[in-house]
C-alpha cells in the first residue's frame, strides 16, 4: 500500500490457494477510495454461476493459457520488500498449467501514489496462446487497444496492458457474485512460445491522465 488515508492506493496478490477457486496469482487494486481492479466476488455454492464462472480462472485477473483454467495448485513466494519508496512481491505460479508451461512468474509494485503495476513473463512447453484477463469494477470504458478508464471524475484510474506480441482487447460478459457484468480480455492474436504483459495502473491527480502510454504491443 502506498499510505494509510482512505485514499491511498492498495494492492494485493495471492500466491496460494485457499479456497474452491481457480485462482492462482489474482490481484486487486484499489485506489482514492474506489474499487479499480476486482474478481467477480462470491456466488453460493453449487449454483451454475459458481460452478461455470466465479470458480474458474476466467473470473478472476490472471493469465490463461490455451483458454483453460488453472489446476488448483499452490504458487511459490519469490520474495517481498516493503519501504518507504516502493513496495513489491514475486511468485513462481508455474504450478497452475503443469502440463503447458515451462514458467511463469508474476510482479507486483507499487510506488507511494501509484502506479501499480504487474509484470508476468510466460515460457510455453511449445507454442501456446497467453491471454490476460482483467476485472475492472463499472463504471468503466476501453478507450483504445490495451487501456481502459475505470470511474469517472476526479481519481478516475487509468489502466494500460503492454506485451511483447499483438493482442485483442475487447469486453466480455460476466457476472459480479450473480449479478451481470462485463470484464475484459486481452487475447494474443496467435499461439507463442514466449509471452510478457505488463499491466500498469495509474490514478488522475487533477491534471489529466497519471500515466502517459501507447500500449497493445
Amino acid at each position: 500500500r502506498a499510505g494509510w488515508s482512505p485514499d491511498a492506493p492498495v494492492a494485493a496478490i495471492k500466491f496460494h490457494q485457499n479456497r474452491g477457486h481457480h485462482d492462482l496469482g489474482t490481484f486487486y487494486v484499489f485506489g482514492h477510495g474506489r474499487p479499480v481492479l476486482v474478481d467477480s466476488g462470491p456466488a453460493p455454492y453449487g449454483t451454475e454461476i459458481y460452478r461455470k464462472y466465479s470458480s474458474t480462472s476466467v473470473a478472476h485477473n490472471v493469465v490463461m493459457v490455451d483458454d483453460r483454467p488453472q489446476a488448483r495448485v499452490d504458487g511459490r513466494l519469490l520474495g517481498a520488500v516493503a519501504t518507504s519508496r516502493l513496495a513489491a512481491a514475486s511468485g513462481d505460479l508455474t504450478a497452475a498449467y503443469p502440463d503447458a508451461l515451462r514458467s511463469w512468474t508474476r510482479d507486483l509494485l507499487m510506488a507511494p501514489g501509484g502506479p501499480a503495476v504487474v509484470y508476468d513473463r510466460l515460457e510455453g512447453i511449445g507454442p501456446r496462446r497467453f491471454d490476460l484477463v482483467l476485472h475492472p469494477e463499472p463504471p468503466f470504458e476501453t478507450t483504445g487497444p490495451g487501456m481502459l478508464t475505470v470511474g469517472t471524475g476526479a481519481g478516475a484510474a487509468f489502466v494500460s496492458v503492454f506485451s511483447d506480441g499483438p493482442f485483442a482487447t475487447a469486453a466480455r460478459d460476466g457476472y459480479y457474485m450473480t449479478v451481470p457484468r462485463r470484464y475484459v480480455r486481452f487475447d494474443s492474436a496467435a499461439p507463442a512460445d514466449r509471452r510478457a504483459f505488463l499491466t500498469v495502473c495509474g490514478w488522475d491527480d487533477g491534471g489529466g491522465r497519471a500515466v502517459e502510454t501507447a500500449p497493445g504491443r
